[in-house]
């Protein structure tokens, strides 16, 4: 029997795990099909098309719980951000991305070089939500447990359909003390606009001063983290780290992306 993000259950000493559920084969909203309507026009008007195919078949993979191997194309000409960007096709299914699972977006073109920066280090994802980067990870081979609090119900009940795995509920704190001395990497991913992140990234210097951050988010001034989380944090110069994640792309218009702190 297929388990949802409400069926919860605990063993003795042991945290509250969230179940991942079996993938249903539900059919995709009426966005695709404005993707092929805005693939269409711009043809119409001799312009390079939306790719609007290839982010649907990018979205039944996800809703299948199936990591992508690639991004669908993206128009390098953008006079905005060029090629680190995905094309304007990308706003019209934003939404049903962040509800399949989360708001980066995942392929396989800049997992795998991740995860074989990462190698054997043990990695540990705070405020992970759907669990869907850490199942990315462990598919290549890394050793990453996923935590989140799952504090967020409240008020964005239903935010994605199923967690991709399994997640210990604890908050990013509590994570930290309980895994961190044994931890390399920590992840945080799209961290909300206050202090939260700022505050595990001091935890992680105490619980281990030897471990980094990798933070997948806008920069300093953007829609994720806190100006103290920016100010606080040591930029790691890492030459492999740059060239594992060249491929990340970020929605159109917007501006994350991952970067190695201590």
């Amino acid at each position: 029997m297929s388990r949802g993000l409400g069926d919860v259950y605990k063993r003795q000493g042991e945290p509250i795990v969230i179940q991942a559920a079996d993938a249903d084969q539900s059919t995709l909203p009426d966005g695709a099909e404005v993707l092929e309507e805005l693939d269409g026009l711009k043809r119409a008007e001799g312009e390079p098309g939306s790719n609007a195919r290839q982010v649907i078949r990018f979205l039944e993979q996800l809703r299948r719980h199936e990591i992508p191997e690639t991004y669908p194309a993206t128009d390098s000409n953008s006079p905005i951000f060029g090629a680190q960007s995905l094309d304007e096709g990308s706003l019209l299914i934003r939404d049903e991305v962040i509800h399949l699972c989360g708001f980066c977006w995942l392929s396989y073109d800049w997992i795998r070089p991740l995860a074989q920066w990462i190698g054997p280090r043990r990695c540990l994802e705070i405020m992970c939500g759907s669990g869907a980067l850490s199942y990315a990870l462990q598919t290549c081979g890394v050793q990453v447990i996923a935590t989140d609090s799952f504090g967020w119900e409240k008020n964005f009940s239903g935010w994605y359909e199923r967690p991709w795995m399994d997640i210990q509920q604890m908050d990013c704190l509590e994570a930290i003390r309980t895994y961190g001395p044994q931890t390399d990497l920590v992840i945080c991913s799209w961290p909300y606009m206050d202090d939260t992140c700022h505050q595990a990234l001091l935890e992680m210097r105490k619980a281990n001063p030897a471990a980094q951050m990798i933070y997948i988010g806008e920069p300093s001034g953007g829609a994720t983290a806190s100006k103290a989380f920016f100010e606080a944090v040591e930029p790691v110069e890492d030459e492999g780290f740059r060239e594992a994640v060249q491929e990340f792309r970020s929605a159109f218009l917007l501006k994350d992306r991952p970067m190695l702190f201590r």
